[in-house]
């Protein structure tokens, strides 16, 4: 029998790869990349797309764990139910049409390589779920191997998993979020300090106080005023005033990626300015 999986076509390996690349985008403040991955994810996974529906089984079964074997049977009857809902051809043509998103909007020929954590699963999940669809008997002994599988799978422990409403509803999904996380730690771990690394965190899990931030560009504006105080140099002067125009237009209410990073640098600025006046 043929291999019938296509990882270019898996609802589930796709939006890990997208959000992958979102993460390392982010690190890098690419935020060129940023927007391109999270663009294609909200015109692709958003409800009403036929991805959307298969992508919410496809988490169901990826994500739930039931210790009963009867219940594992119904869920997986359900599940089978459930492929019928959707329209395999609308979803072949929106899946075509977000693979040529990727190829020409990204143009990076080793996205698809991107390597997931658990494709193997994936794989016998989609690979499932097609045959589901089709009905064809030339694949039911794979099936009845891959349901084995599936039910083992649901039997299984498994990690903290994001539900389906934070997969679905949030700007940033749990799964994102733990990526974004690690991300950073490995890059600028050693290099934040206390404050930037909450607000750098505050800002993964999309939950930025902006009174904080305005907070911080005051505090950094009030310290680099009594510098400029301090200062007799006619040229340090006129870049103080820059710097300070600048700091001031800097906006606290609509932050993007390289926003988050203009305001850990101004924490690290106001911190600095206000230790020399202690």
């Amino acid at each position: 029998m043929s291999n019938p999986h296509n990882k270019k076509r898996n609802v589930g390996i796709i939006y890990e790869q997208l959000l992958q690349r979102a993460a390392a985008a982010l690190v890098d403040n690419d935020t060129r990349k940023v927007e391109i991955c999270t663009s294609i994810i909200k015109k692709y996974y958003k409800p009403g797309t036929e991805i959307f529906k298969e992508f919410r089984l496809f988490q169901a079964l990826l994500n739930t764990t039931v210790k009963s074997e009867a219940l594992s049977l119904r869920i997986i009857q359900e599940a089978k139910r459930g492929v019928h809902m959707f329209s395999q051809h609308q979803i072949d043509i929106e899946k075509s049409s977000m693979i040529r998103d990727i190829n020409k909007n990204l143009n990076e020929p080793d996205f698809f390589n991107l390597p997931i954590k658990e494709y193997r699963l994936y794989a016998t999940l989609q690979t499932l779920m097609n045959d589901w669809q089709k009905e064809d008997e030339t694949s039911l002994s794979r099936i009845v191997e891959y349901e084995q599988k599936l039910l083992n799978w649901l039997g299984s422990d498994k990690d903290a998993s994001p539900t389906l409403d934070e997969l679905t509803t949030k700007d940033v999904s749990s799964l994102s979020v733990k990526i974004m996380n690690e991300k950073f730690e490995k890059k600028w771990g050693d290099k934040l300090n206390d404050l930037q690394r909450a607000l750098v965190k505050d800002y993964i899990h999309g939950r930025v106080d902006n009174q904080m931030l305005e907070t911080i560009k005051n505090r950094a504006v009030r310290g680099l005023g009594k510098l400029k105080e301090s200062a007799d140099n006619p040229v340090i002067l006129e870049k103080l005033d820059e710097v300070i125009n600048r700091t001031k237009r800097i906006n606290a209410q609509s932050l993007d990626d390289a926003g988050i990073v203009k305001f850990m640098h101004l924490t690290q600025l106001y911190q600095e300015l206000e230790s020399k006046d202690e």
